[in-house]
């Protein structure tokens, strides 16, 4: 069908200063392309912008037009709670940073936007959208949240379809041993697909591009979950220089375990406390780990450089 969708409704005059800038900017036809807007609610209260021009929430709705923005950052606190879709019109963004805010969710749209860099650390999120913006992302930063073993499900995803992601921060959440062994199973799919994908396109521009992968503070305290993590990151991230599990409630032995496997590659462990919380859900841990420990005992680390058990990540 050729049949036009129907005309975005148009827009409300801008309010926030910094719209306001960047209108005048594409009259000089010098259109601003980095916006930051940064309040501080105790002492600039943010009024609400209404229906229907606005969600009922902080931001000025004025923003979804200012379409030459590459890169966006939003401070505005607490009340922001949800991003509207109408963000999916910054078809040019590739930084969006909305750390510190009140956000309990994501947007759909962000799957459809060419971001490279999403910072959306320190806010409420209990998930993540189903799809990401996994062939342009670089780096991830979800620290700090409220996310659990569930949010997992949409990470394989992106660990899948990413080719550039370099950095994902995971750091200060609710992953859980239950969470550590999901990532671990995900990170060996995502392998899988590579290989098959790169034998298709008889490339090797299909590797996994990540360095930094950050676990810490998660109540991670299963050893078998935390070694199976470093063997699949191992094996599947070939430019992995880091993978932090500080925080976490692990006993000395896997400690000791993973310092063997990663090397210089481990974190520190200073904060590791093996008398500390321990979020292991072990009914459902149990059935996770038992086709993780087949999956991940006859990964061929040689090429890593790492020294590997024999039998597995509980050998």
């Amino acid at each position: 069908s050729n049949k036009m969708s129907d005309p975005a409704p148009p827009l409300p005059a801008p309010t926030w200063p910094e719209i306001e800038a960047w209108a005048e900017s594409v009259e000089h036809l010098r259109p601003i392309c980095e916006m930051s807007v940064v309040r501080d609610p105790t002492t600039q209260p943010l009024a609400p912008f209404a229906p229907p021009a606005g969600d009922g929430g902080p931001v000025d709705p004025a923003l979804y037009g200012c379409a030459s923005l590459n890169r966006l950052r939003l401070a505005l606190g607490p009340s922001l709670e949800r991003l509207d879709e109408r963000l999916g019109r910054l078809t040019n963004l590739a930084t969006l940073i909305v750390a510190g805010n009140g956000l309990v969710e994501l947007p759909a749209c962000l799957g459809a936007l060419p971001l490279k860099s999403l910072d959306a650390s320190r806010n409420r999120l209990s998930r993540l959208p189903a799809v990401m913006p996994a062939k342009t992302l670089e780096a991830l930063d979800v620290s700090g949240n409220e996310l659990t073993a569930d949010a997992i499900d949409s990470l394989g995803g992106v660990l899948g379809a990413a080719r550039r992601l370099t950095k994902l921060a995971l750091e200060e959440n609710e992953i859980g041993s239950r969470g550590c062994a999901k990532l671990a199973a995900a990170l060996v799919a995502a392998a899988a697909q590579r290989q098959h994908r790169g034998a298709a396109e008889a490339s090797s521009s299909s590797s996994c591009a990540l360095e930094v992968l950050t676990l810490a503070t998660n109540e991670i305290g299963n050893a078998r979950a935390s070694l199976a993590l470093a063997r699949a990151a191992l094996a599947a991230c070939p430019r992995l220089t880091l993978l932090n599990l500080d925080g976490n409630a692990l006993a000395e032995a896997a400690c000791d375990q993973l310092a063997d496997l990663l090397g210089d590659k481990l974190g520190p462990l200073d904060d590791n406390d093996p008398d500390g919380e321990d979020d292991t859900e072990e009914d459902d841990l149990d059935d996770d780990l038992a086709d993780l420990v087949a999956a991940t005992a006859h990964i061929d680390l040689g090429e890593t450089g790492a020294a590997a058990p024999a039998g597995g990540p509980d050998a």
